[in-house]
């Protein structure tokens, strides 16, 4: 008999939900589908794993994707390389990874 948490599935279709309302661009990887995440300028926190001006965030649900450093992305035409192994957020369900331009 295999135990599931009660509202793992409940907590999966929230998750899913938020990332469709929240998400700002579409991320097509060089393999694999599609998928939606949320794209922004990375945070200069210094108590934030490190962070160079000019650097990349996207932040994604960890069931759409696996990235790997060296991934190419495209996001709205622009190509991104993944600089940096995700790192995970809160309970797991979503993942944090340093983006950088590709240059044309």
């Amino acid at each position: 008999m295999t135990l599931t948490a009660p509202f793992a599935d409940i907590e999966d279709m929230l998750t899913g939900a938020t990332f469709a309302l929240l998400s700002n661009v579409v991320v097509t990887p060089a393999t694999g589908g599609e998928f939606l995440a949320i794209f922004r300028l990375a945070d200069t926190d210094p108590l934030s794993p490190p962070s160079i001006v000019g650097d990349y965030e996207l932040r994604y649900p960890l069931a759409d994707a696996t990235l790997v450093p060296g991934d190419i992305l495209t996001l709205r035409g622009q190509q991104y390389r993944v600089a940096d192994d995700p790192y995970r957020l809160a309970d797991g369900h979503e993942a944090v990874v340093r983006l950088r331009e590709v240059a044309a």
